[in-house]
Protein backbone atom coordinates (compact mmCIF):
# COMPACT_ATOMS: atom_id res chain seq x y z
CA UNK A 1 0.00 0.00 0.00
CA UNK A 2 1.66 3.39 -1.17
CA UNK A 3 1.33 6.61 0.89
CA UNK A 4 -1.57 8.31 -0.85
CA UNK A 5 -3.90 5.13 -0.74
CA UNK A 6 -2.90 5.19 3.14
CA UNK A 7 -3.68 9.04 3.61
CA UNK A 8 -7.07 8.25 1.49
CA UNK A 9 -8.08 5.93 4.05
CA UNK A 10 -7.88 8.81 6.93
CA UNK A 11 -11.12 10.86 6.63
CA UNK A 12 -11.07 14.52 7.38
CA UNK A 13 -7.58 15.28 8.05
CA UNK A 14 -6.87 17.80 4.68
CA UNK A 15 -3.73 18.98 6.67
CA UNK A 16 -2.75 15.46 7.62
CA UNK A 17 0.16 15.46 4.82
CA UNK A 18 1.52 19.02 5.90
CA UNK A 19 2.72 17.12 9.36
CA UNK A 20 4.61 14.92 7.09
CA UNK A 21 3.90 11.43 8.74
CA UNK A 22 5.84 8.59 8.11
CA UNK A 23 4.49 5.42 6.28
CA UNK A 24 4.55 3.88 9.91
CA UNK A 25 1.77 6.74 11.22
CA UNK A 26 -0.17 6.11 8.19
CA UNK A 27 -0.39 2.64 8.34
CA UNK A 28 -1.08 2.68 12.20
CA UNK A 29 -3.80 5.08 11.49
CA UNK A 30 -5.19 3.03 9.07
CA UNK A 31 -5.42 0.35 10.97
CA UNK A 32 -6.63 1.86 14.49
CA UNK A 33 -9.10 3.42 12.37
CA UNK A 34 -10.48 -0.36 11.14
CA UNK A 35 -10.16 -2.20 14.28
CA UNK A 36 -12.08 0.84 16.14
CA UNK A 37 -15.12 0.29 13.84
CA UNK A 38 -14.74 -3.27 13.95
CA UNK A 39 -14.55 -4.59 17.66
CA UNK A 40 -15.68 -0.70 19.03
CA UNK A 41 -18.11 0.88 17.62
CA UNK A 42 -19.09 1.54 13.62
CA UNK A 43 -19.61 5.28 13.44
CA UNK A 44 -16.27 6.78 14.82
CA UNK A 45 -15.24 10.15 13.59
CA UNK A 46 -11.41 11.29 13.75
CA UNK A 47 -10.61 14.93 14.38
CA UNK A 48 -7.50 16.73 13.50
CA UNK A 49 -4.51 14.81 13.97
CA UNK A 50 -1.64 16.73 15.39
CA UNK A 51 1.80 16.57 16.42
CA UNK A 52 3.98 17.74 19.36
CA UNK A 53 6.97 17.23 20.91
CA UNK A 54 6.20 16.14 24.34
CA UNK A 55 3.75 13.49 25.61
CA UNK A 56 0.95 14.11 28.57
CA UNK A 57 -1.90 12.79 29.32
CA UNK A 58 -3.81 11.81 32.69
CA UNK A 59 -4.66 7.92 31.81
CA UNK A 60 -2.68 6.85 30.09
CA UNK A 61 -2.33 3.24 28.91
CA UNK A 62 0.47 2.33 26.80
CA UNK A 63 2.45 -0.07 25.12
CA UNK A 64 5.86 -0.80 23.17
CA UNK A 65 6.41 -2.00 19.96
CA UNK A 66 10.23 -3.32 19.56
CA UNK A 67 12.02 -3.10 16.54
CA UNK A 68 12.83 -0.72 13.64
CA UNK A 69 11.12 1.57 13.91
CA UNK A 70 10.33 1.27 17.57
CA UNK A 71 7.23 2.78 19.60
CA UNK A 72 4.55 3.62 21.73
CA UNK A 73 1.16 3.83 21.45
CA UNK A 74 -1.34 5.30 24.15
CA UNK A 75 -4.70 5.55 24.65
CA UNK A 76 -5.93 8.62 27.05
CA UNK A 77 -9.09 10.49 27.56
CA UNK A 78 -11.60 11.15 30.49
CA UNK A 79 -12.39 8.29 33.37
CA UNK A 80 -16.31 8.27 31.88
CA UNK A 81 -15.09 7.86 28.56
CA UNK A 82 -13.23 5.22 28.61
CA UNK A 83 -15.09 3.02 31.33
CA UNK A 84 -17.80 3.54 28.26
CA UNK A 85 -15.03 2.17 25.48
CA UNK A 86 -13.74 -0.38 28.02
CA UNK A 87 -17.91 -1.79 27.89
CA UNK A 88 -18.48 -0.75 24.00
CA UNK A 89 -15.31 -3.28 23.53
CA UNK A 90 -15.73 -6.33 26.03
CA UNK A 91 -19.55 -6.35 26.56
CA UNK A 92 -18.90 -7.18 30.17
CA UNK A 93 -20.82 -4.33 32.15
CA UNK A 94 -18.24 -2.68 33.18
CA UNK A 95 -19.92 0.60 35.25
CA UNK A 96 -16.73 1.64 37.01
CA UNK A 97 -12.66 2.71 36.72
CA UNK A 98 -11.22 -0.42 37.87
CA UNK A 99 -9.26 -3.03 37.53
CA UNK A 100 -11.34 -4.90 35.28
CA UNK A 101 -11.96 -1.77 32.91
CA UNK A 102 -7.84 -1.23 32.69
CA UNK A 103 -7.63 -4.46 31.93
CA UNK A 104 -10.03 -4.62 29.10
CA UNK A 105 -8.60 -0.83 27.53
CA UNK A 106 -4.87 -2.15 27.96
CA UNK A 107 -6.51 -5.37 26.22
CA UNK A 108 -7.78 -3.72 23.22
CA UNK A 109 -4.38 -1.41 23.29
CA UNK A 110 -2.78 -5.41 22.65
CA UNK A 111 -5.32 -6.33 20.13
CA UNK A 112 -4.72 -3.72 17.89
CA UNK A 113 -0.92 -3.09 18.06
CA UNK A 114 -0.79 -6.87 17.92
CA UNK A 115 -2.77 -6.89 14.25
CA UNK A 116 -0.87 -3.91 13.23
CA UNK A 117 2.37 -5.85 13.56
CA UNK A 118 1.26 -8.11 11.64
CA UNK A 119 0.30 -6.58 8.89
CA UNK A 120 3.64 -4.80 8.83
CA UNK A 121 5.53 -8.24 8.60
CA UNK A 122 2.87 -9.39 6.27
CA UNK A 123 2.43 -6.22 3.65
CA UNK A 124 6.11 -4.74 4.33
CA UNK A 125 8.33 -7.10 5.65
CA UNK A 126 8.96 -5.39 9.19
CA UNK A 127 9.28 -7.35 11.80
CA UNK A 128 8.51 -6.22 14.88
CA UNK A 129 7.87 -6.98 18.51
CA UNK A 130 5.45 -5.91 21.60
CA UNK A 131 6.15 -5.56 25.49
CA UNK A 132 4.23 -5.81 28.21
CA UNK A 133 1.42 -2.97 28.24
CA UNK A 134 2.78 -0.18 30.76
CA UNK A 135 1.45 3.45 32.33
CA UNK A 136 4.99 5.11 31.05
CA UNK A 137 7.27 5.84 28.81
CA UNK A 138 10.68 4.03 30.24
CA UNK A 139 13.31 6.37 31.00
CA UNK A 140 15.90 5.03 28.22
CA UNK A 141 13.22 5.87 25.57
CA UNK A 142 13.35 10.00 25.77
CA UNK A 143 14.61 10.15 22.31
CA UNK A 144 11.20 10.76 20.86
CA UNK A 145 11.44 11.23 16.82
CA UNK A 146 7.65 12.17 16.48
CA UNK A 147 4.29 12.19 18.46
CA UNK A 148 0.93 12.10 16.57
CA UNK A 149 -2.40 12.38 18.43
CA UNK A 150 -5.45 10.84 17.22
CA UNK A 151 -8.68 12.40 18.63
CA UNK A 152 -11.00 10.11 17.86
CA UNK A 153 -15.04 10.70 18.66
CA UNK A 154 -17.21 8.10 19.48
CA UNK A 155 -21.19 8.46 20.42
CA UNK A 156 -20.24 8.03 24.31
CA UNK A 157 -17.35 10.47 23.80
CA UNK A 158 -13.49 11.42 22.56
CA UNK A 159 -10.28 9.62 23.14
CA UNK A 160 -6.85 9.99 22.23
CA UNK A 161 -4.75 7.85 20.38
CA UNK A 162 -1.17 8.51 20.73
CA UNK A 163 1.47 7.09 18.55
CA UNK A 164 5.21 8.25 19.94
CA UNK A 165 7.86 7.14 17.89
CA UNK A 166 10.94 6.74 19.03
CA UNK A 167 14.84 7.74 17.61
Amino acid sequence: MNRESLLAKIPNNPELDQLEPSYFLLKYIAKLLHNLMLFVEPDVSIGKITSSSSFTGSQNFMQKIIGIPSAYTAVNGDREVLIQFAEKYSHMGITDYNDLMRDVIVDFLNLHNGLFVVDLSKEDSIELSLEPPTQEISPSDKRLKSLAQIPVTFSFGELVFSLVELD
